[in-house]
């Protein structure tokens, strides 16, 4: 609104979020199918990444309805450049899951993730989420980036020992992307001395079932999915 006002754009708006989407959604696939033309704005950086702009995309094409993107500020890639770290190769992990044997199971992934990594955090959990990071996967470079491309934009560079230590002292404010460093690994020593079995079994005690888990076997081996599958009858039936 704020930005409307100032170019003295006066157009209906109405709030298209998370809670709301079904509703919304189909409000405006039924606008757009009138003839209207629709503009999907955000307030917290680029419609789509990590909120309810990417159902919509799905809604518009089952609904043939033309689209295009006019790209915006993204805080996932600002605080990536700014962090200084590995922007050759990396993953954007979004929010870690709320349920604790998921959020456990994406962590130790981490162990073996050797690109970049970057991650949302609300302010609230940001310190549970950092003592956990060091729990899974013990002391790594991070930075910490707070209200990206606004007024009060703060970009801290550390490890996470520091920054757990820093925001026990502060209380941390605004939209948060953490920019993890990737495992510091040959690539090819990774899973050298892990049977595949146990390799399983660690995702499934993580509280993975085992579908989840040879999935995941088969991404991190490189092998197909039904050759790791082989490794997983005898025991885990």
């Amino acid at each position: 609104m704020k930005l409307l006002n100032y170019y003295g754009i006066s157009k209906k708006i109405f709030s298209y979020h998370h809670h709301n989407r079904t509703y919304a959604g189909q409000k405006i696939i039924e606008l757009a199918k009138s003839g209207k033309i629709i503009a999907v704005l955000s307030d917290a950086g680029m419609p789509g990444i990590s909120d309810p702009g990417s159902d919509l995309v799905c809604l518009a094409r089952e609904n043939s309805i033309p689209f295009t993107l006019l790209p915006g500020p993204s805080a996932a890639l600002s605080a990536l450049l700014l962090s200084g770290m590995d922007s050759s190769r990396f993953v954007f992990e979004g929010f870690f899951p709320r349920d604790k044997k998921a959020r456990k199971a994406r962590m130790q992934a981490l162990n073996r993730e050797l690109r970049t990594v970057i991650i949302y955090e609300a302010p609230h959990r940001l310190i549970a989420t950092l003592e956990e990071l060091y729990e899974e996967i013990g002391n790594r470079k991070i930075t910490v980036a707070r209200e990206m491309t606004k007024l009060f934009e703060e970009v801290i560079v550390s490890d996470l020992v520091e920054a757990i230590s820093r925001f026990k002292q502060r209380e941390p404010k605004g939209e948060i992307a953490l920019v993890l460093q990737g495992a510091q690994i040959e690539e090819k020593d990774v899973f050298f001395d892990i049977p595949v079995k146990k390799h399983i079994e660690s995702y499934m005690k993580a509280g993975l079932d085992k579908k989840e888990a040879i999935k995941l076997v088969a991404l991190d081996r490189k092998m197909p999915k039904s050759q790791v599958y082989k490794y997983a009858i005898e025991d885990y039936e």
